[in-house]
Parts: C-alpha cells; structure tokens; sequence
C-alpha cells in the first residue's frame, strides 16, 4: 500500500506497465467512464446511494476465467465514504493451501476446475457480452505452483469459479464450498487495507483473493483500477 499518490490514470498505468502488459478489461470501457476517459485499461467504478450492487462484493480474484488471468492489480480510490468504512479486505491464497489438511491436499493434486465470466459477469451484475461474443472461460489448476515463488496456492474464488471437471457436480460442489468457506471464514490469513484518499494499493492477483467491504450504503465510494498480465500463469 503506498498513501499519498495523488497521481492521475496515466500516471497509474504508467506504473503498472513497469510490472507487466496492461490487461484490457471487457467491461472496462463500458462499465462507466474513468478519469482517463473510456479506457479498456481502466476499470472505473462508483457505489452510492442510487447502487443496488458495488463491484468486488465477494471473495474473489480478479479475471481469472481469462487464459493468462491477472497477475498484479493497482487500485487507488477518488472518493472514500464520508463515514468511513469501506475497506477492502486480503486473504493469502499460500496460507489458504498450506492450512489444509494433508489428506484434503492429496484430493486437490491434479484437479482442475472451470473459470467462467459470466458467472461473476452476468450472474452478478446483470452485465451481458457484446452481441454475437460470449464472457470467456478458462481451465485452471487448483493447486497450482506459483510462477515467480514456486509454492503452492489454492486458485479457486467463488465469483469465477463454476465446477471441478473430474468430479461429478455433486463432488464438485462439495469440495468448491469447503474451499469458499475455509478462504471466507479463516481470518488467521486475512488482513484488511483501512483505504485513504490518494491511496494506491498493488497486489499479487494469483497468491491472493479479495472482497470489498459494502458497509457504508448510501455513501459514495468510487475507484479506478488497472492490472497487468506477463504472459505465464495458473494455466502453464
């Protein structure tokens, strides 16, 4: 986290790019207009009291049904809520794996499991695909070894993820919420950024998920967000 970056969006992209090729998000130049403009680099959101959703309101990491998801996000808030509030908080996806038990983890080895737009996209917002296009989809381990560290993390997130292939659903339900419930209910691997204005927070996308704490309704909070690839990932 580094406060006190009074920076604008180019500034913000600039940054990233240092780290990676800037990721074009699907709704980015849609979802609504950012500093910058209608920029596919930039995805700009804004909660107030006219919201019936805010963006990030469940466990997540960000765009993984893409083929190379998101390696690193940067996220800086242009307007915080008046009452405070609004936090966003971390969960350590290293943690989240090595915190299992040793039978659970032999279970996971060789699993993979589907990661689909829609279901965050569409299920979650209402937000469709340009016509004749569809949300993408991806397979993932859900134990993969990170690219830049070489440990294991757990890479499933209740937003994207819909089912294990080699499991019947049942199974795969089964086994998807323990998952969920043991990254949303274990606090000892969580933390929580207390956002100020002109805050810029980066993280790593794979080895973390995140949520976005809706606990200032009607109150305005607005951000703008942009993420970097670099080409290897959960899928290699």
């Amino acid at each position: 986290m580094f406060p006190g970056q009074a920076i604008s969006a180019h500034d913000q992209k600039r940054f990233a790019g240092r780290f990676g090729t800037l990721h074009r998000h699907l709704l980015g130049g849609s979802r609504a207009l950012s500093s910058n403009g209608a920029d596919p680099e930039i995805l700009a959101w804004k909660t107030d009291g006219a919201s019936r959703h805010t963006a990030g309101d469940a466990w997540h990491a960000d765009v993984t049904c893409d083929k190379e998801p998101i390696w690193g996000s940067f996220l800086r808030l242009l307007a915080v809520p008046a009452i405070g509030g609004g936090d966003t908080a971390f969960a350590n996806m290293y943690l989240a794996y090595e915190s299992l038990s040793d039978p659970v983890k032999a279970l996971l080895e060789g699993l993979t499991a589907i990661h689909d737009g829609s279901r965050a996209w569409t299920a979650g917002y209402g937000e469709k695909p340009e016509p004749g296009k569809a949300f993408p989809i991806a397979e993932h381990p859900v134990v993969p070894s990170h690219p830049l560290t070489g440990r294991k993390f757990l890479f499933v997130n209740e937003a994207f993820t819909s089912h294990i292939p080699q499991l019947t659903r049942p199974e795969s339900d089964a086994i998807l919420a323990l998952l969920f419930r043991h990254v949303e209910r274990n606090l000892a691997f969580q933390t929580r950024v207390h956002w100020a204005a002109d805050s810029l927070v980066f993280w790593d996308n794979w080895a973390t998920q995140h949520h976005a704490v809706w606990d200032y309704f009607p109150f305005e909070r607005s951000g703008e967000r942009v993420s970097v690839f670099i080409g290897q990932g959960p899928a290699r």
